[in-house]
């Protein structure tokens, strides 16, 4: 059923609707679209379009409580060369290394 873009537009809006007021709609949203990347048909639908990507990776910085979700899926489509190459494009490896690896001010409380 969710093997085109269209088919998946609806589910990719829920996650743009990151309100306080309707937290768990993203949330279910990544699960529902984690269990579909178990569809080869799914996966490619989701590559083919671009604006996922980029929303998964918008995910990760503007809603901390959607990180786990969106980066089982980022990782469950990382299999794809396509994928792997759009989000490179994107710069998709700075946006999750901004998130592993700790700010300036952290490094020096460390040291300290």
């Amino acid at each position: 059923m969710f093997s085109t873009k269209e088919r998946l537009a609806p589910l990719l809006r829920c996650l743009e609707d990151t309100k306080p007021s309707s937290e768990k709609v993203p949330k279910l949203c990544l699960n529902v679209l984690a269990r579909l990347t178990t569809d080869a048909s799914c996966v490619e639908a989701m590559v083919a379009d671009r604006s996922a990507l980029l929303l998964l990776l918008q995910l990760l910085h503007c809603a901390p409580e959607c990180r786990e979700g969106a980066l089982r899926v980022l990782y469950a489509l990382a299999s794809t060369s396509e994928l792997a190459w759009a989000a490179a494009k994107h710069g998709g490896a700075v946006y999750i290394l901004q998130l592993l690896l700790p700010v300036q001010g952290s490094v020096h409380s460390l040291q300290d």
